[in-house]
């Protein structure tokens, strides 16, 4: 889990950055 918890907060840093890549990063993020 704290893997997933780690993962998840990396992503939110990137998906800050890059909005428009929000949907393509966390549809990929959710059947990984």
């Amino acid at each position: 889990m704290a893997m997933q918890i780690n993962h998840t907060k990396e992503h939110t840093n990137f998906t800050w950055k890059t909005p428009s890549n929000q949907k393509s990063e966390k549809t990929t993020d959710i059947p990984n």
